[in-house]
């Protein structure tokens, strides 16, 4: 199975009159039988600035990459045997060179929008992954492999229905050269005015994702809460592509836990 374990923190910091970010990222991914694993640590910069009713952000994202698999159990075409017709590890695979671990740099950037119009907040961002195009390699005596930078775009509109129940539609399209992706859909919240319960709001979500190019990927499904200073989220995405015959329409749960804090204000004297 694939496994994505992810933490982040951000701060708002108020630096001669101006609004500046500062947090990080820490990021561990997990997949095939072959123990092939990713950490990322990033650090998170921003700077945003209101004109006219507009607000505008821009940050860099800074970090550091170690990957790394497990040597063990893995064979090349160096050792396939043809006369059993199998690929034998005690054959001498003839690779050189060969490394279970890189480490490299790696650079983000990107710029967000928001404004109020009346009533209904849109907001939207794009920014680039690797922008420093990091090299890729696990062989002293290979090449390797240059990332290309990744270009994603996101947009939504808060929408208030009434005084509870408000509608966000929401899109992310992102490309990289070779393949593309594009998710859609809606999240509808309801606001409870009871100081009985401590959930303040409930969530529900409904997307899909497909590639342009080829097929719809998947429906997702979800919900959350918000209670005291905390947003919870829960979503399942169901494969409907041409996989599905091999997944059993089976996906992936995402969770995800938010805790938004904050300072009380100073007073003045």
């Amino acid at each position: 199975p694939y496994e994505t374990f992810s933490a982040s923190l951000d701060r708002k910091l108020a630096i001669l009159n101006q609004s500046f970010g500062i947090g990080g990222v820490i990021l561990h991914d997990q997949s095939s039988s072959f123990n092939l694993s990713a950490n990322e640590f990033l650090l998170s910069l921003s700077y945003s600035r209101i004109i006219n009713n507009h607000q505008f952000t821009i940050g860099l994202q800074p970090g550091f990459v170690s990957k790394a698999f497990n040597l063990e159990g893995l064979t090349f075409g160096s050792q396939f045997d043809p006369t059993g017709q199998f690929f034998n590890g005690s054959i001498p695979s003839l690779e050189s060179g060969l490394s279970g671990q890189i480490n490299y740099l790696d650079i983000n950037a990107g710029i967000f929008w928001r404004t109020l119009i009346r009533y209904i907040m849109p907001s939207a961002g794009i920014s680039v992954s690797h922008v420093n195009l990091p090299m890729e390699k696990f062989s002293t005596s290979s090449s390797g492999t240059r990332l290309a930078a990744k270009l994603t775009f996101n947009g939504e509109v808060i929408i208030p229905v009434n005084s509870r129940i408000d509608l966000t539609p929401l899109m992310l399209y992102s490309y990289t050269p070779g393949t593309n992706e594009f998710m859609a859909g809606t999240i509808g919240g309801y606001s409870i005015n009871s100081f009985n319960i401590p959930v303040k709001k409930i969530y529900a979500l409904t997307m899909i994702r497909l590639n342009p190019m080829r097929d719809v990927d998947a429906v997702i499904f979800g919900g959350g809460a918000k209670f005291l200073k905390f947003n919870l989220g829960i979503s399942y995405d169901f494969n409907i592509s041409p996989l599905r015959t091999v997944t059993n329409f089976n996906g992936g749960f995402e969770i995800s836990l938010i805790y938004i804090g904050g300072k009380r204000a100073r007073k003045s004297t």
